[in-house]
């Protein structure tokens, strides 16, 4: 995880702003995963930071169409 935030935070992949008043902060998670070989070998470890996209509100952002992932 440590690896995949500091790609992320050399990438410049976001900015951190203010929050607008009245709006509040989509939740977020690591999913993680142990990648392997056919004959179990562990081959590497993957690690993705996920939005939580169920916070949507109907009439504000319901119908838009948003990548969850960074």
């Amino acid at each position: 995880m440590r690896d995949e935030l500091q790609a992320l935070l050399k990438a410049h992949t976001w900015d951190l702003v203010d929050l607008p008043p009245g709006k509040s902060v989509t939740g977020g998670k690591f999913v993680c995963k142990i990648k392997t070989h056919a004959n179990g070998e562990v081959e590497g470890y993957k690690a993705r930071l996920v939005v939580l996209g169920s916070n949507k509100e109907y009439g504000v952002d319901y119908e838009e169409a948003f990548p969850l992932v960074a």
